[in-house]
Formats: structure tokens, sequence, C-alpha cells
């Protein structure tokens, strides 16, 4: 046989590689801005007992497949934020998942690659910033840019997802992405 000597092992031990969180305190919204990413090379995430539970049928989250924190570039609660000319893939969940008060955030050239579930999802429904049921406030997420990205090989992992999801959101601008 082969010798081990040269073999090459990775296991991925992070949920996510990059998180950028801003704040929610009764619902009061302190979100990170103005940061910029430019030209990484993110891969490897590792699975949960969580997602492992969904696919036998046993856990839901409104709906989603994964948990929404569960993608290599974790987004949320932010404004002007710019993630551009990246490759993001070989990820066990999804590539980039922004969530909750998500404004001016640009996703802009990136290669998002053999993803295990979606490529980009852009949601803005935070439930936890409603006061009740029937308070159900304006988007949380808007004029957010998905620019001319090349998104391929989703859903390696869990079929039923998506190169591009977006739910709960509004006057954003989605143009020249190839899917």
């Amino acid at each position: 046989g082969k010798s081990l000597t040269n073999l090459k092992i990775v296991l991925p031990t992070q949920r996510n590689i990059l998180t950028v969180q801003g704040e929610n305190v009764d619902g009061t919204v302190n979100p990170v801005h103005d940061v910029v990413f430019d030209r990484l090379d993110l891969s490897m995430t590792q699975t949960s007992d969580q997602i492992k539970d969904m696919v036998n049928g046993v856990t839901a989250e409104f709906g989603m497949f994964t948990p929404k924190d569960m993608a290599a570039v974790y987004v949320n609660h932010a404004e002007n934020v710019v993630i551009r000319n990246s490759r993001i893939h070989d990820t066990v969940a999804g590539g980039i998942n922004i969530y909750g008060h998500a404004q001016n955030v640009q996703i802009v050239g990136n290669e998002i690659a053999r993803t295990g579930s979606d490529g980009i999802v852009l949601n803005g429904d935070d439930l936890r910033m409603m006061k009740s049921a029937t308070d159900l406030p304006d988007y949380f997420s808007h004029h957010n840019q998905i620019l001319s990205n090349h998104i391929h090989h989703t859903g390696l992992r869990y079929a039923e997802s998506t190169g591009l999801y977006l739910v709960q959101t509004g006057d954003n601008l989605i143009a020249n992405n190839v899917i």
C-alpha cells in the first residue's frame, strides 16, 4: 500500500471561519459597520449534531435546513460590510449567510463553490427583534448588493439547498451572478 508519510489529512474543526456579528439588545441593534474583506480564500467547516438531527427530521429552524450561523461566512446585524474578490469553497454547510439587520452589505466578485448547503443566504427575518407576533417591522435587511458572483456546486450535502436564497429582505440589487 501507500505510505501515510506524505498523506495530508484535513479535519475541519470550526462551525464557521469568519463571523461578523453586531449586537441586538432588547430590540436595539448596534451593527458592526464599515468593514471590507478582500481576496480571502476560505474553506473547510465542520458539521454539527443539529444538522445531522435535522436531516433525520428531528430538528427544524423556521424551515431552514441548516442553522443560520452554519456557513463559512456568517454576517449578522451589519452595515456597510463588503466581501469581495474571494473564494469560499469546500464547506460542509453554507458559503455566506447574512441575517438580521443587514444594510448596504456588498457581496461582489466572489467564487462560492462546493458547499454542503446554500451558496448565499440573505435573510432579514430575525424573530428575536419582534416584540410580539403581530409586531411585523419593515425589512431589517435592505439596500444590499449581490453582484458578479460565480456560485456553483451547492447543496452537495443537503440537496434542497439553493445557489442564492433571499427572504424577508427588500430593495436589494442582485445582478450579473452566474449560478
